[in-house]
């Protein structure tokens, strides 16, 4: 029998006692004469199938004899459970855990909400603070930088930077938070939660035994509604099989274990996806989101020996362990058998190689002072990790946008085109922005590697390497090198991929306008069949002679319409402003093509801008039609500009006013921005798209007043 896994057995039928065999034809009686065979009644034969089907057991009793069966695996339990057992005077703790969330052009927004929304502890002083430290990490001549944003805790004290939070998971004594500027495009916060010793205490579960476990107990009956007479209760079927889940012992250790782990890990997520929701906030496993799981052993080193109970936690040694030779003791793996990226990183520490007493009696083991002090000092490293896990879901998510565009099927252009779009204004310039910032970082992994605690692989330090061999060493050069190729393979499949896509969703959108234009010739021509009947046969009912013609509305005059401000936003170090057509008259017109705008610096003197037609989005990647506007309508309009300066330019011209027309020679009509607008970049230039439906313009922006 497997020790772990599914397994199957055959089928077994359950019967009845047969009866006896009556003689058969050719056979003779005892007295020389032919016997003529007896032919069961009808009655005998649903008496005798009655009696057999009731001494079948019933599906819910079989599964009752199959839970309660002895598998004879105590001496092999017994044996793991000796080899896996906590030695009696060895302690284990989960000391903490440390997750990171990122916010990217996109979602930096939350970010600046989620500072106003702190706790009433955190005095308005700090978040003045905090916000303006903010602005000054998001400026592309910005480096990079931390600032603190105090701690949590779930009790009211006086103790420093501290804020009350009722809403701290059980068992956190504090919170430690940081806010990281990785790169100008991604500002990473990093929080480090400190469970107290008993509420991460794992030392009764890998000191106690366990025996090999039956899991998912089903049954199968072959046939028609076979499920359905597996799965009822009282059901006494013929013919059925079952098939189990099998646990060995260690492997219910390590269950026990994981969901002890698990279940602390989830309640820190939810915690910080609360507080700070950023881009990792957004998925649903829990798994999926960098953290760093941070183990403390008392007499024990952890990573020293795989045929031990440090299996069980994922404390064994590996070619991916890394070693501190700055802050002694800590050393880390990378978990690569998680589902998804690798999002998890294994610490472990023993208390007395590395505690650093604080001064006074107090000797710094205790889980308080060994996570804070790995949060001071490792936080930045693991910031700059997480920013690698977010390279990694871009390429994810860009890998799920093709795929779901190539499936085949029955095709939903609409629904296709705001998936596109949702990830066009999103993550795709979220990720070309992360990336281009990546690449530049990396261009020298011996400048994006200083400054960060040393980790060294483990069998470098073991040998005593130094110097040049053991810079190239270094974790933190060897993730710059990883970052660097993953967003080189980001940015060329984007290039490739996401023109592909557009033109498809184009092309796609062509195919469904074609087919629709020929339905709507079907309609019109059935329509104006009835039409003809109808007045032939109500010659009386024609109105004088007077007739409604089905054709295309004219076009809009400016006399008819008017241009008015929506919203703006800016995402990326692009403005983006919307602009809302409306028709005032009582009658339907069409628009079509591009608006004539002229624009107004923020003193009313004209300026020469160049305009040209190209952006993100439904407005200027899809085919093109008319506009039809019944009476009170709305079309949008959108302008794009470069937001922030190049070549060191400080200050950029700005927009106060625009001058809005639907031809070169026509009056412009005069719509005032409530806040101006920068074009910067070299030459001065907009991108205006075409006319467009206006449910498409909180795509682009806010409204706003």
């Amino acid at each position: 029998m497997p020790s772990e896994g599914a397994i199957e057995d055959g089928l077994e039928e359950v019967r009845g006692a047969a009866p006896a065999a009556p003689a058969t034809d050719g056979e003779t009686g005892p007295e020389g004469k032919k016997a003529v065979p007896e032919r069961p009644s009808a009655r005998g034969k649903r008496k005798h199938s009655l009696k057999s089907w009731l001494a079948r057991p019933t599906n819910r009793a079989m599964l009752a004899q199959l839970a309660a069966y002895e598998l004879g695996r105590a001496d092999l339990d017994a044996a793991m459970n000796e080899r896996l057992r906590l030695p009696a005077e060895e302690e284990v703790h989960l000391g903490g855990i440390l997750m990171a969330e990122a916010f990217t052009p996109s979602t930096i927004r939350r970010l600046k909400e989620a500072i106003r929304a702190l706790p009433p502890g955190v005095t308005d002083e700090k978040r003045t603070e905090l916000l303006a430290r903010l602005e000054v990490f998001r400026r592309p001549s910005f480096g990079t930088g931390s600032s603190a944003i105090g701690y949590a805790i779930p009790r009211t004290t006086g103790l420093g930077p501290s804020f009350y939070d009722q809403a701290v998971p059980k068992g956190v004594d504090a919170i430690w938070l940081r806010m990281y500027a990785v790169m100008p495009a991604l500002t990473v916060v990093v929080a480090t939660f400190t469970f107290d010793e008993a509420s991460g205490n794992l030392t009764p579960l890998l000191r106690a035994d366990y025996s090999t476990g039956r899991h998912n107990i089903r049954l199968k009956v072959p046939g028609r509604a076979g499920k359905l007479r597996a799965w009822y209760p009282f059901g006494r079927p013929r013919l059925r099989g079952h098939s189990e889940s099998l646990s060995t012992a260690d492997g219910e250790r390590r269950r026990a274990c994981e969901d002890f782990i698990r279940s602390r890990q989830k309640d820190c997520a939810d915690w910080l996806a609360m507080r700070f929701p950023g881009c990792f906030s957004e998925v649903d496993d829990v798994m999926k989101r960098p953290a760093v799981r941070m183990f403390l052993t008392r007499d024990e080193a952890p990573f020293s020996d795989e045929q031990s109970w440090r299996e069980v936690i994922g404390l064994w040694p590996s070619f991916d362990r890394w070693d501190s030779t700055e802050q002694a003791g800590w050393s880390f793996r990378i978990d690569e058998l998680q589902p998804g990226p690798a999002a998890l990183v294994i610490a472990g520490a023993r208390r007395t190689d590395a505690a650093h007493p604080p001064g006074g009696d107090d000797p710094g083991t205790s889980s308080w002072f060994l996570t804070q002090r790995f949060h001071d000092h490792q936080g930045e490293l693991f910031a700059r990790w997480a920013s690698a896990c977010l390279v990694d879901s871009y390429t994810d998510r860009l890998a799920g946008l093709r795929d779901e565009i190539a499936k085949r099927g029955r095709r939903r252009p609409v629904r296709e085109a705001e998936v596109l779009d949702s990830y066009l204004m999103t993550n795709g310039l979220d990720s070309d922005a992360v990336v281009s910032d990546v690449l530049h970082a990396t261009e020298d992994l011996g400048r994006f590697a200083w400054g960060f605690p040393k980790y060294v692989q483990h069998d470098a330090a073991a040998d005593g390497d130094s110097g040049a061999d053991e810079d190239a060493r270094l974790f933190a050069r060897g993730l710059g090198k990883w970052m660097r190729s993953q967003a080189t393979r980001l940015q060329t499949d984007s290039k490739v991929a996401v023109p592909s896509v557009i033109a498809s969703a184009g092309l796609r959108q062509a195919v469904m306008n074609t087919k629709l234009q020929r339905v709507a010739v079907g309609v019109a021509l059935v329509a104006a069949v009835i039409a003809v009947v109808s007045l032939t046969r109500n010659p009386s009912d024609s109105g004088g002679g007077a007739t409604n013609s089905v054709g295309v509305a004219a076009r809009c005059s400016a006399q008819q319409l008017r241009f008015s401000y929506y919203g703006s936003s800016a995402a990326a170090g692009t403005a983006v402003t919307g602009l809302e057509v409306t028709n005032t008259s009582n009658s339907t017109c069409t628009l079509e093509g591009y608006p004539v705008i002229g624009f107004e610096g923020t003193d009313s003197v004209p300026l020469k801008i160049d305009v040209l037609h190209h952006g993100p989005g439904v407005a200027f990647n899809q085919v093109r039609t008319s506009v039809r506007l019944s009476p009170g309508a709305r079309a949008g309009i959108i302008v794009t500009s470069a937001d922030f300066g190049s070549n060191g330019a400080s200050t950029c011209p700005r927009i106060g006013a625009l001058g809005i027309s639907l031809t070169q020679d026509a009056a412009a009509s005069h719509v005032a921005l409530p806040a101006p607008v920068n074009v910067c970049g070299v030459g001065l230039m907009v991108n205006v798209s075409a006319f467009f439906a206006a449910n498409q313009l909180r795509s682009y922006v806010n409204p706003g007043p």
